[in-house]
């Protein structure tokens, strides 16, 4: 199913922006992580990795790993622009004056990408702190990210403990944001 809806939400995108075959054949899909739901991601990654080839269930690694998949074709779409964007002229001019890579990098397509990387962290930082399915399926026993533990804490009726620690939560990824905002604040 989403699979098949992806196509036709993507069509707006492609008409928008002139895109290879490649490209175009590509464009639905990270419109397609949308329409999946992060219990079904869950349980795909249950399925995919309880066996023996890889058993990784019940390990910080196979929640993170489920998080990135979550997390990796939204941000892709939010960056497309600025990806687009960054270098140009700079950068050929310096790589026909013989500058290396990495100065390449530093210099020139880092400092009008900063500002768009940090507001994508900041995005996929404030969903994972409190994202619920895929954590109350995949985390770790002991391990309990804020969000399950919250609900925990409600379900067992502990209500002030739950609003402090909700509080609490908020305030430090508000402080985490905008500390990390400031730090990517372009220089004046």
């Amino acid at each position: 199913m989403p699979v098949s809806c992806a196509p036709g939400f993507a069509n707006p995108i492609r008409a928008a922006t002139p895109l290879t075959q490649g490209a175009a054949a590509l464009a639905w899909l990270p419109l397609a992580n949308m329409a999946v739901p992060g219990v079904v991601l869950g349980a795909a990654v249950i399925i995919a990795f309880n066996g023996p080839p890889l058993p990784l269930c019940g390990t910080p690694l196979a929640l993170l790993l489920a998080e990135v998949a979550m997390q990796l074709p939204v941000l892709a779409l939010f960056l497309r622009a600025p990806l687009r964007a960054a270098g140009g002229p700079g950068e050929d001019a310096a790589r026909a004056h013989g500058v290396g890579l990495a100065v390449r990098i530093e210099r020139i397509r880092l400092p009008p990408l900063a500002q768009p990387l940090a507001w994508a962290w900041s995005i996929s930082f404030s969903r994972l702190f409190f994202e619920l399915p895929l954590a109350q399926m995949l985390a770790p026993a002991g391990g309990e990210p804020v969000g399950v533990a919250l609900v925990a804490l409600q379900q067992s009726l502990h209500l002030a403990a739950e609003a402090r620690l909700a509080v609490l939560a908020l305030l430090l990824c508000g402080a985490i944001v905008a500390l990390v905002l400031f730090l990517a604040r372009p220089a004046r």
